[in-house]
């Protein structure tokens, strides 16, 4: 019996291995095995099993597979098989795709352990090592030869069958499970110092002699570190470590307390019976679930996986940002309890290796998670939901650049399962599949007003257009947004303002000759952050002091340009001074924990008016939010990209649908200097349809997609001068590979032309079907000039390019 394996890196090729009598049953597609590679051992994947030899390998020294790994197959046949397709379809190496898809720990090599074998014969000296209550059952090949035991005899046992070998996966240290603890070990009522006596010791003694690091950190204040080496010096308080027992994966879920639903509505229930009569069918059967913000698609999820459930399968839920995430998972975990798994990076690894293990054996059946979710194996999974189809985040923009609302579709298929694609703003893409029939489009055009057990049709938003033009100015804000967030707080209600910009100004500009201060690795320039007062790259995160003087001609005073959320939060401070404020950005958002602490404040009304970013846009639920105000709407329009439309009208349907879920009147304000564009028509009619008809309309016209498929050819390099003499050598083999249904732009610079000291050129490459492009790249990329320049330059692929920059 012969074994192909694919070893976890860029390998192109699978390498042919034996299957020794002793492996016979324990090696087959999907087993995680050790091979040897030259004098190493390195983990492989096995991707099929034959009797025969392959041609391919016939003539080579066949090497034999060490052994096999797990126990069982840790890749299901449709996730082995998606991995294989995502591989062709992206042009990334298989090896790279697997290691992508599996957990940190079973990306690792595997410790070796031995255990005796009962028998009478057991050498003195191994029952010697491991007798006695403190010595383990099991000990490491490390810690055999730290005994004293050489290599030869630890194998020769091992032949004999004195002692087995058992792998154990590398396991790492909970990198929160910890945390460090102030206690008190002062014995008088007090001490000489002030400080100590009025800010730390009455809390100490209130929490029963012991403070969290944080929290004393918050009492002392400033010259926090001074205080503290002083006070530990002197023994009043000491240092320990404890186990944090408030920390849980599960304390990333918000605090919220759903409403069982004993009736749907209408137009709930006709969705639910469309899905449900396939569900099970083993048939293909795409959707898309067009409802309108509130109208109730989360409990239409959930009653479909319950559907699925009691027929015995498994669901995949992707939602496209952790954000949203420790919202749907507590909707979902009221409902199904501890069936449900979540996967995304903020979790543990040790963590993600015990929801992969419990999905692979079927004691979670429920997986909500993010984009890389879509690669984890469910047993028997019956159901596909990509909640917020539409969303960008589910494109990975580098190294494996793959869309997983797409390999979702295709991971459906596959499995001859249905998905239900949901959004109350469709990508234009699935919209026209669903137009034209490929899709089974479903729709929720009424909100949900949910009581304690039955719902009722809500009203959407009142959506206003500030035409900036014409509008007095308060700072950044007209006077009519100032009018309404005034009401609004006199209501004691909360208001959302949303501004997709980071820091306090754009960019900072010399007036007297125009020189504007860019990142030294990119191409951009650096966005002004006044609260650390420094300039940021949001693109490699290098970071400066804030220059005195104008760098170029010395004698100017930098000026602010633009403004981002910081600047929003501040005029907001000097207009609302007794207003409680919350900034939501990735600033301020430290960790998962901080940002369900952030959300939970909102919820609970702790919040009177909130600023973010896209964020916010989607799917938040805030009961008493009743006013959305977009700061600048026209900041989409500056994207050099056929997609900045799109991207924008989304951000602004799902922004304007977060006031009034709660039965009260909602109201948006969209501030804008372009009013007359069509986005804000279909903005205040409230039909994003019509938006669609427009989009697909103009991109008929030139050329784009959905009418094409189109991909991205990269180059990069660190040097310009290399690159740039590739790909026009490049060029000239693409003007000798004209086809009639493939059409290639470029090369040209990238709108970004250098980015983390990498100077980068592409072609934009449009194909008719999906199999002609596929054709072309391939073709194109094992030429041999691509090959002649792979040691200089990197040239990798984006198919279905989200963002061009």
């Amino acid at each position: 019996m012969f074994a192909s394996v694919q070893l976890l890196d860029g390998t192109k090729s699978t390498l042919t291995y034996s299957i020794p009598e002793l492996l016979a049953g324990r090696v087959s597609r999907g087993w995680r095995v050790l091979v040897p590679v030259g004098r190493q051992y390195r983990i492989g994947i096995v991707l099929s099993v034959d009797e025969h030899l392959p041609k391919e390998a016939s003539g080579f020294r066949i090497r034999s597979i060490k052994d096999s790994l797990d126990g069982r197959p840790i890749f299901t046949e449709d996730v082995l098989d998606l991995c294989q397709w995502a591989s062709m379809y992206y042009f990334y190496p298989l090896g790279l795709v697997l290691r992508s898809a599996l957990p940190e720990p079973l990306r690792k090599k595997p410790g070796i352990y031995y255990r005796p074998v009962s028998d009478a014969s057991t050498p003195e000296k191994l029952k010697e090592i491991f007798s006695g209550k403190k010595r383990k059952q099991e000990i490491s090949r490390l810690a055999l030869m730290r005994r004293g035991l050489s290599r030869y005899r630890i194998d020769r046992w091992e032949k004999e069958g004195l002692i087995e070998r058992v792998y154990k996966i590398p396991r790492q240290k909970s990198r929160k499970s910890t945390q460090r603890i102030f206690e008190l070990c002062l014995e008088s009522e007090s001490t000489g110092d002030s400080k100590f006596n009025s800010a730390v010791l009455p809390a100490l003694r209130k929490s029963g002699g012991k403070v969290s690091y944080p929290k004393l950190k918050e009492l002392v204040g400033s010259n926090f570190h001074y205080w503290l080496r002083k006070w530990k010096d002197r023994g009043w308080i000491r240092e320990i470590e404890e186990v944090d027992s408030g920390f849980s994966e599960f304390s990333f879920v918000q605090d919220i307390v759903p409403v069982s639903i004993d009736e749907l509505t209408v137009w709930q229930e006709r969705v639910i019976r469309e899905v449900e009569e396939v569900i099970g069918d083993g048939v293909f059967a795409p959707f898309l679930l067009h409802g309108v913000t509130g109208s109730g698609k989360t409990e239409v999820y959930m009653r479909l996986c319950a559907c699925a459930l009691k027929k015995g399968l498994s669901v995949l839920v992707l939602v496209p940002e952790i954000a949203l995430i420790t919202q749907v998972e507590a909707f979902f975990r009221h409902r199904f309890g501890d069936v449900v798994a979540v996967w995304h990076s903020g979790l543990d690894e040790n963590f993600r290796l015990e929801q992969w293990t419990a999905l692979l054996e079927g004691r979670k059946r429920v997986l909500v998670g993010a984009r890389s979710a879509v690669f984890v194996p469910l047993n028997r999974c019956g159901l596909i939901i990509v909640d917020e189809e539409h969303d960008g985040s589910y494109k990975q923009e580098d190294r494996f650049r793959y869309n997983a609302r797409d390999v979702a579709l295709v991971r459906a298929k596959l499995l001859n399962v249905p998905i239900v694609l949901g959004s109350a703003t469709p990508s234009v893409q699935s919209y026209f599949h669903a137009r034209v029939g490929r899709y089974s489009l479903l729709s929720l055009p009424e909100r949900v007003r949910v009581g304690k057990s039955s719902v009722s049709t809500g009203e959407l938003p009142e959506i206003s257009i500030v035409d900036m033009r014409r509008e007095k100015k308060d700072g950044i804000f007209s006077a009519t947004v100032v009018k309404a967030l005034r009401e609004v707080l006199n209501r004691g209600e909360q208001a959302l303002l949303f501004l997709n910009r980071r820091g306090y100004a754009n960019c900072l500009l010399c007036p007297r000759c125009g020189y504007v201060v860019t990142c030294k690795h990119c191409d951009v320039a650096m966005t002004y952050h006044q609260s650390r007062q420094a300039l940021l790259c949001h693109y490699c995160g290098a970071s400066m002091n804030v220059p005195d003087v104008c760098q170029r001609c010395e004698k100017g005073i930098m000026v602010p340009i633009g403004y981002g959320t910081e600047r929003v939060e501040r005029e907001l401070k000097k207009i609302f001074p007794n207003a409680s404020i919350l900034r939501m950005d990735r600033d301020v958002v430290s960790s998962i924990r901080k940002l369900v602490e952030m959300l939970n404040a909102v919820r609970h009304g702790k919040v009177d008016i909130l600023v973010g970013t896209q964020m916010l846009a989607k799917g938040h639920d805030f009961p008493d939010l009743t006013l959305t105000v977009v700061v600048n709407a026209d900041l989409g329009f500056a994207i050099p990209d056929f997609r900045a439309g799109e991207v924008l009208a989304q951000q602004l349907f799902q922004v304007a649908g977060r006031p009034g879920r709660a039965g009260q009147k909602g109201r948006v304000l969209v501030q804008t200097w372009n009013p007359g564009h069509y986005i804000f028509d279909a903005l205040v009619k409230e039909d994003y349809r019509s938006f669609c008809d427009n989009e697909l309309e103009s991109r008929q016209i030139v050329g784009y997609p959905p009418y094409v498929r189109m991909s991205r050819i990269i180059c990069t390099s660190r040097d310009g001068e290399i690159v740039h003499r590739a790909v026009y050598e490049m060029a000239e083999i693409i003007s000798g590979m004209q086809r009639q249904s493939v059409h290639v732009i470029g090369p040209a610079p990238a709108p970004i032309f250098r980015l983390r000291n990498n100077f980068r050129w592409h072609f934009i490459v449009k194909a008719t079907t999906a199999d002609e492009m596929t054709d072309y790249l391939k073709a194109f990329l094992n030429h041999e000039v691509v090959k002649k320049w792979a040691r200089k330059v990197v040239v990798s692929v984006d198919r279905d390019p989200f963002m061009c920059l």
